[in-house]
């Protein structure tokens, strides 16, 4: 009976293991430092240069490790970087050392193009990109008297983001925003007061 009982604990454990595990993809560093161990460092490291709302995110959903192409700077540069990614645009940018993880740099646009080598600049008047934004929300959403709140070109060229405020389904009034990277959109979120987290309406 006890070993029966032993072995349903082991089968019930590993399963919440694997589960915990699907939430944590991508590139390892090396064998002590896998996308678990990167995803839960950094995030740990990055806490306090987060909103409430973006570090109660990325607690809670998945983690994407993705090695970068651009050499850190200066004396840090013989150093491989590694960046910890969220779907809501979070992004930290860690390396290994012989003493352990170090962040260096917090994004919360997606990944920036200086982090990244072989990325060329873009040039797009900004006005395409809040076009291109309320297309998007108008074919997704549904969209309707849709208002440009505030667009921004990064000073890098390497794409925008653009917030909108628009009339949603069941006539409720809702805020959204679009993030696009060098060559295109790359996320669309949606959000009214009543929900917790932004929701994906589009994702490339």
């Amino acid at each position: 009976m006890k070993k029966i009982l032993f072995t349903l604990i082991l089968i019930t454990f590993n399963s919440m293991a694997l589960a915990n595990d699907s939430n944590y993809t991508g590139a390892a560093s090396s064998k002590k430092w896998d996308a678990r161990s990167i995803c839960n460092t950094a995030r740990m490291m990055a806490k306090e240069k987060l909103s409430e709302s973006q570090k109660e995110y990325i607690y809670n959903n998945k983690c994407t490790v993705v090695k970068l192409t651009a050499p850190l700077p200066g004396k840090f540069s013989h150093y491989r970087p590694y960046a910890a990614t969220w779907d809501n645009g979070v992004s930290l940018r860690t390396f290994e050392t012989n003493k352990g993880l170090k962040l260096m740099g917090v994004s919360k646009d997606g990944i920036p193009f200086q982090w990244n080598k072989e990325h060329k600049p873009i040039k797009k008047n900004i006005f395409s990109y809040e076009d291109e934004c309320k297309k998007i929300f108008i074919k997704k959403a549904n969209a309707t008297n849709i208002k440009v709140t505030s667009s921004k070109k990064y000073s890098d060229l390497s794409g925008a983001n653009v917030k909108i405020k628009y009339i949603g389904k069941g006539n409720v009034s809702t805020v959204g925003k679009c993030i696009f990277d060098r060559k295109k959109l790359k996320m669309a979120t949606s959000k009214v007061k009543t929900d917790q987290y932004s929701k994906m309406i589009y994702k490339n």
